[in-house]
């Protein structure tokens, strides 16, 4: 069965990619580091996957308010996707909705995970070969039956948010009552955000970074060769990139065997 190639993540941990390294960090494309940031493996032991809770980010209060909102707007439209949006609100149901046993009490963020070839390959091999694509984008192709088997096997550690920042969510704590309403609103928001973060959405660097967490960096624009916008007004392109962020695995790297 074809699937999304976010599911080939499973295979990092293979030996033809991993032979002779203690530690494996996954990236998803869409992410920028910050040179300043500490070192992402400092923290975590040996035998434990890295990673950041989702279901507690920013705050659980931000994140059940945004999940709401998102199906407050949807509900009507579109009630299917209202469905999963709503399923976000607990991590059981999170889980379940994808068809798996209603249990968890957390949202492993999958796109960025601290990994140890030696005790986690196995995890990885039996995810990516016991589960099939469900769905389109709005189910997270492998993050739901993985986040499930990590908590199962109490493998989770969980590490400072600001290294798998999303934007969205940042941004929704941020945005002014009823929204931007001035060009130059967008980028007041840049110095402020990059302070927050370590692998961050915003990252006070040249305007030619390729990626960063749905586009912004520094002054301008940058997104996969996006051309920079201008610092004085909001680009159409870049309202495009606030509201409807698009996230580009880093899968597509590897290739199976």
């Amino acid at each position: 069965m074809a699937r999304s190639p976010a599911w080939q993540k499973c295979l990092v941990l293979q030996p033809a990619i991993a032979a002779g390294y203690d530690r494996i960090v996954w990236l998803d494309a869409d992410i920028v580091i910050n040179k300043e940031a500490p070192a992402v493996t400092s923290a975590v032991p040996l035998d434990k996957i890295g990673a950041v809770d989702e279901f507690l980010y920013p705050t659980l209060e931000s994140h059940q308010a945004f999940w709401r909102r998102m199906v407050a707007q949807t509900k009507d439209r579109s009630p299917a996707v209202a469905r999963i949006w709503q399923s976000y609100l607990d991590p059981a149901d999170y889980h379940g909705f994808w068809g798996l046993p209603r249990r968890g009490n957390h949202i492993v963020q999958t796109g960025l995970l601290v990994l140890s070839p030696r005790h986690h390959r196995e995890l990885l091999d039996d995810v990516y070969y016991t589960y099939e694509n469900k769905g389109g984008p709005e189910l997270n192709y492998e993050m739901r039956p993985l986040s499930f088997e990590i908590q199962e096997r109490h493998l989770q550690h969980w590490i400072d948010q600001r290294f798998n920042a999303v934007f969205n969510a940042i941004l929704l704590r941020r945005m002014p009552k009823g929204g931007f309403r001035r060009r130059k609103s967008c980028f007041r928001l840049d110095p402020a955000l990059a302070a927050l973060q370590l692998f961050p959405a915003f990252c006070r660097s040249s305007r030619d970074v390729d990626g960063g967490k749905n586009g912004v960096v520094g002054s301008g624009l940058s997104r996969f060769g996006t051309a920079a916008a201008p610092d004085t007004r909001c680009s159409g392109r870049l309202m495009k990139l606030y509201w409807h962020p698009l996230k580009r695995p880093a899968a597509q790297v590897y290739r199976a065997k």
